[in-house]
């Protein structure tokens, strides 16, 4: 079900969360992607929100929008907390596991090459070609940075008892 007809329901919910289709929300309907959230969230309530984007607002891959994710927008930090703005949503945290996404992209590329054959009978050269340059290319921005994996952490209210995870520092979280 669309995200904006949620209301409709009639129902509140305590946990939300978002994985992986905020940046397909469109540039310019971030505002009302929170707007829903605020409306169904619970006093008290927590809602992560896990989404590609930037650390900083920048221009996005004209080819990626036209052949890979048409809409698609990847929103920096500053664009996310600002359509979150005086909603009743709090901030409590980020996390960034670019990294991780790195490692699971070129899992994806591993895993589509076992698959080369399938994929070029059924989908034909051109788009096993163009995926293998979007995993490849989409691989690099994370490793060197240019792209993120976000999750945003909000309460519905200020919230001061929810679990806190300890960081050890130094600790590699993944070995390539």
């Amino acid at each position: 079900m669309h995200y904006e007809d949620l209301p409709k329901l009639g129902m509140t919910f305590n946990k939300i969360v978002s994985v992986g289709m905020y940046e397909h929300v469109g540039k310019g309907r971030h505002r009302r992607f929170f707007e829903t959230v605020a409306s169904l969230l619970d006093k008290g309530g927590l809602f992560l929100l896990h989404t590609i984007g930037k650390v900083h607002p920048s221009s996005q891959s004209r080819w990626i929008r036209k052949y890979i994710f048409p809409g698609g927008y990847l929103p920096s930090i500053e664009e996310v907390l600002k359509a979150s703005r005086d909603l009743g949503l709090e901030f409590i945290d980020l996390d960034d596991w670019r990294l991780h996404y790195y490692y699971t992209l070129k899992e994806w590329k591993r895993r589509f090459f076992m698959h080369r054959d399938w994929v070029i009978s059924t989908y034909g050269e051109e788009f096993f070609r163009m995926w293998e340059l979007y995993l490849t290319a989409s691989a690099v921005s994370f490793y060197i940075g240019s792209n993120h994996l976000f999750q945003f952490l909000f309460s519905k209210g200020v919230l001061n008892d929810y679990p806190v995870m300890r960081r050890s520092l130094g600790q590699p979280l993944l070995r390539a």
